[in-house]
C-alpha cells in the first residue's frame, strides 16, 4: 500500500480543523476535492476515518489512532524539505578537508570558525596528514579539498599554487622589533629555529646566509611552523616562517617582521579534476582560496 503525501495532508487538516469546509479553506482546495481525497485514502487504508451523517461529521477511533503517525510523517517530510533547501543553498552538508600540518594548527581553525558562524549545521572533517598523503586522499575521493606543499604532479587533481613571502618572528621584547625589515646581518649570531633539514624554507635560508658569508646558527628544528612560533615565544631564538602562522593574530608576545632577501613558501589548494564539489564544499573552497590569495 502506497499512501500519497497529499492525502495525508488533507487528512491532517480535516482532523485539526474538524470539518471538510474549514480544511478546504486551509488547503486552498474545493470541498469536493477534499472529500474525494478522504474517500480515496479510506479506500487505500481499508477502513473509515470519519462518521458521516446528516448534520454530523466526526473522526472514528481508527482516525484518532492514525492521526499522530500522519502528523509525524508530515513533520518528517517537512524536515527533509528544509534540509534539502539548506543543502541546495550551502547551509548544510559535510566537507572533508585533508591538509598537511602547517595550516591545521593556527590558520584553518580561523577560517572554519568564520565559515561555520553562519552555517551551524555544516559538518567539517579535518584530516591532518603529510602532503604526500593528502594527494591520494583527494584523488581517491576520501577528501573534497586538499592543502599540500608543492611540488605536485597528479593528473587526477586540479591545483592552484599560492606563493608567500615568509616573515621573521621575534619576541616583542627583542631589539629587532624596532627594525622594519630584517636581513641576515641583523640575525648574525642569533639562533634561528629551523623547520627540518630538507624543508624548502631552511634550504633557502641556508643559501642566503652562505651568499652573505654569515654563519647560520640553527641547531633546533621544529617540524611545524606553529611550534617554531612557540619556541620564539619562549625565548629559544628567532624563526623564519610562512605568513599564515607568522602573522596570525595570537596574543603570545610574538611579532612578525618582513625578511629580505625574500624567502618564498608555496602551498597548493587541491581538488579532484573534473569533479563538481557540493554547494557547501564549493563555498568553503572559494573562501579558502580568497583567504590564501589575501596572504
Amino acid at each position: 500500500m502506497r499512501l500519497k503525501l497529499r492525502a495525508l495532508e488533507v487528512f491532517h487538516a480535516v482532523m485539526e480543523e474538524g470539518s471538510i469546509s474549514n480544511a478546504a479553506k486551509r488547503l486552498n482546495l474545493s470541498q469536493p476535492a477534499v472529500s474525494v481525497a478522504l474517500a480515496n485514502l479510506e479506500e487505500d487504508l481499508g477502513f473509515a476515518l470519519f462518521h458521516r451523517s446528516k448534520g454530523a461529521f466526526a473522526a472514528t477511533t481508527e482516525a484518532q489512532l492514525l492521526h499522530e503517525e500522519a502528523e509525524q510523517s508530515l513533520l518528517a517530510v517537512g524536515r527533509v524539505a528544509s534540509r534539502a533547501k539548506q543543502i541546495r543553498e550551502g547551509g548544510a552538508g559535510s566537507i572533508r578537508v585533508a591538509t598537511f600540518g602547517g595550516p591545521a594548527i593556527n590558520y584553518l581553525p580561523r577560517i572554519i570558525s568564520e565559515f561555520t558562524a553562519t552555517r551551524p549545521k555544516i559538518e567539517i572533517d579535518l584530516h591532518v596528514r603529510s602532503s604526500r598523503q593528502v594527494l591520494p586522499l583527494v584523488g581517491g575521493g576520501q577528501a573534497d579539498i586538499g592543502i599540500a606543499e608543492v611540488p605536485i604532479s597528479a593528473p587526477s587533481l586540479e591545483f592552484e599554487i599560492f606563493a608567500f613571502k615568509c616573515v621573521c618572528l621575534v619576541r616583542e621584547d627583542h631589539p629587532l622589533v624596532a627594525v622594519d625589515v630584517i636581513t641576515p646581518r641583523h640575525l648574525e649570531g642569533q639562533q634561528i629555529i629551523g623547520i627540518m633539514p630538507s624543508h624548502v624554507i631552511d634550504r633557502q635560508v641556508e643559501r642566503i646566509f652562505a651568499k652573505e658569508g654569515i654563519e647560520l646558527l640553527s641547531p633546533i628544528k621544529s617540524y611545524f611552523f606553529a611550534i617554531a612560533r612557540n619556541l620564539v615565544r619562549d625565548g629559544v631564538g628567532v624563526a623564519i616562517v610562512d605568513p599564515a602562522n607568522g602573522l596570525a593574530d595570537i596574543p603570545d608576545g610574538v611579532v612578525g617582521r618582513p625578511f629580505r632577501p625574500v624567502v618564498t613558501y608555496e602551498m597548493s589548494l587541491v581538488r579532484r579534476a573534473k569533479v563538481q564539489l557540493s554547494p557547501v564544499a564549493q563555498a568553503f573552497f572559494d573562501l579558502l582560496r580568497q583567504r590564501l590569495a589575501n596572504l
